[in-house]
Parts: C-alpha cells; structure tokens; sequence
C-alpha cells in the first residue's frame, strides 16, 4: 500500500532487545505502509543497540531514544514521549506494547484541534504474565487507542475475559507475528564437525524465561551421556544476566555454556544455524519471535508446556515439557539425541511450517488492510 509521501508514520516501540523490534524490521523490510516519513521512537531502560541503529540507517528511517530511569520518572518519562509524538504531528501512531500508554492518553486528550491521530497498539504480552498495571494500561489503550493488535485468537478472548465490559470489540484484529523467512532460514551442512551436540536458547534474560531449568537440565544430560560432548549457547542480556553466570559457575559449566549476550540480526542467525537443538524455557509467551526464528531456521524444538508457546510447538515440529520440571526436560532432549531421525523429521516439518505460516508478505498486507480501512478512505 502506497501512502501519501507527507502521511506520517510514527513507531514507538522498547529500546532494548526483544521481539518488538525483531517484528518491526521484518515488517518495514517487507514494504509495510509505503512512505518517506516512517520514524521510531525508542524509549526505556536500556539504549537501543548498534543493530538497530545500522538497520534504521540501511532503511533511511529517523529514530530517537528517549531513556527511562530504571524503577522511577515514569510520568516524566510518559511525558516526554507524548512531547515529541506532539511534535511529529504524525498519522499514524503504531505502537508496540503497552509501556507508552500514558503517552496516549496525553496524545489525545491534549492535542485537540490538530492534525488526528491513528493510533495502533500491537499487544504482545502473555496474558498468564501480564501485571495489574499491565491490565490497568490495557483496559485504558481500550478506551484511546483506535485499534488493538492482538497476536492470537486465545489471546484476544482471555484479554476479553478479564476485562469483561472495558473491552470495545470493535476495535480488536488478530494479526500474528511474521518476520523474513528468507533471511532466517537453514543452513547447509551446519553439523558440528567434532561430534558436539549444541544446544541453544536465545532471548531476553529476564524472570519471565525459565533458564535455571535450562541450565539444571544441560547438567544433568551431561551426566546422563559421559561419552558424548554438549555445548549450550545462551543468547540475549538482561535483567538475570549475572544470577545465571553464577549458576553456570556453581554447576561448573564455565567451560560448556557460552552467554553470547546481546546478538545482532547476523550473529543471532548464525548461532542458530550452527544448533543442533532449540530450547525454550519460560513461563509464558504470547506468540514468541525467537521460537519462530528458530523453527524458520529448520530447527528441532523444545518448549515449555504453557500457555502461547503449546498452541506454537505442534506434534510435527517439536516437544514439549513439563514447566519448571529439569528431569522431564532432559527426557526430552534425551530422545532426539538418542532418535537423530525424529529431529530430522522435525527439521523438515520447522522449515515447511515457517515458509507456510510465518512469510511477513502477508503480515503486511493484513496490517494494511486494517489500516486502509480506517486511515486512507
């Protein structure tokens, strides 16, 4: 869809590492909204990092940071959001997460008589995991926000549920997520030439994702196969980052984990074509960007047994486990090693499924069909 060259499209979207950014780029590479005047506002705790920035320079498009004090300034924070949203004048708002909601509010309550703003909000956190300001910041996009995202039916309808008559109904879509299925994608003859079975899990480092389970079951298979060498390769930064170091000393690992920290889109890729077997440890999810770049890169899948992540991980491209439970954890990864032609299968079928489900081509033109139909009538 071709817009005016002077329609303004303004993303906000957190600074630091997650899936929001991942799905953002995917989205801006395939075409979405067609324009000269795309910005992104980056806000929260911690700075854009350096891929970010090369991406929105290889994409011309300008971008600031706005940094929030980690535990306090939110008004200021929300304040200065909604400052620089005023100064934009922009058209279109499409904002990723509920974090800038305040800014919102400001946006529409003060900017009366000036240029109207659509605003779309693309809600991505699992409802099992969200706060009570979580939902509080929910229940108001429902009522300022033109058009609410939701990633999937399941949660769409508990989102309904909690907040029972706060939700306008007319204003929900279910669009899932998409990224570049092309870019992620498998690599040939990525086998490990030394033997080494390499086990990997890559996202943010935060206590919404179960890496103690991960790193108590790496230990423990291990132990189970003495003949046989593991690594296990841990992506991503934040919050936890040192308590899992610690643990990984503390099991005496040092030498068969590697934290690989914050990955640029290459490096991210790369380390996933060099697995052998994708893990995903966590407590919930809504529609996980990282366990799609791992089933469109060909990869073998196992995940926790909770809420969006079971309605991801189907019989034909992975397992799942029990959450929180190492042991049957380790009896997962137990049986692709010990049944090389179950992952194989489940290699072909990852590839298939992402090619099928997961093309941002039509991601894009589901969210330019909603926004053609409210903005460019």
């Amino acid at each position: 869809m071709a817009l005016n060259s002077k329609m303004r499209v303004t993303h906000v979207l957190y600074s630091g590492l997650g899936g929001h950014s991942a799905v953002l780029f995917s989205l801006l590479r395939g075409g979405l909204l067609r324009t000269d005047q795309h910005s992104i506002i980056f806000a929260g705790v911690e700075p854009p990092p350096p891929d970010y920035l090369r991406q929105c320079d290889e994409l011309k498009i300008d971008n600031l940071y706005i940094p929030k004090a980690l535990g306090k300034g939110n008004l200021k924070f929300q304040y200065q959001i909604f400052r620089r949203l005023a100064d934009l004048n922009t058209n279109i708002l499409f904002v990723h997460g509920l974090a800038a909601t305040p800014a919102i509010v400001l946006l529409k309550a003060l900017c009366i008589g000036r240029r109207k703003t659509f605003v779309l909000l693309r809600e991505t956190q699992a409802n099992d995991l969200k706060s009570r300001r979580e939902w509080l910041m929910l229940a108001i996009a429902h009522q300022f926000a033109d058009r609410i995202v939701h990633l999937t039916e399941e949660a769409a309808q508990g989102a309904a549920l909690y907040l029972g008559k706060l939700v306008r109904s007319q204003k929900v879509g279910i669009i899932p997520n998409g990224l570049d299925v092309d870019f992620y994608s498998p690599a040939p003859n990525s086998r490990s030439v030394d033997g080494t079975i390499h086990i990997g899990m890559q996202s943010r480092l935060q206590s919404n994702k179960d890496h103690p389970t991960l790193i108590k079951a790496f230990a423990l298979i291990r132990d189970r196969h003495p003949s046989k060498s593991f690594h296990l390769h841990i992506g991503g930064d934040g919050s936890t980052y040192e308590a899992i170091k610690q643990m990984i000393d503390a099991y005496g690992l040092g030498k068969v984990v590697t934290l690989h920290g914050m990955l640029d889109q290459a490096n991210l890729r790369a380390l996933l074509q060099r697995l052998d077997i994708y893990v995903h440890c966590t407590h919930g999810e809504t529609m996980s960007t990282a366990l799609m770049q791992a089933i469109s890169c060909g990869l073998p899948v196992i995940a926790s047994n909770v809420a969006g992540v079971n309605n991801m991980i189907l019989p034909n491209l992975g397992l799942l486990y029990a959450p929180g439970d190492e042991n049957d954890l380790v009896k997962k990864i137990d049986g692709l090693v010990l049944n090389p032609l179950m992952a194989d299968r489940f290699r072909e079928c990852a590839r298939s499924y992402a090619l099928k489900n997961y093309s941002v081509a039509n991601i894009v033109k589901s969210y330019e069909k909603l926004i053609g139909e409210n903005v460019l009538q």
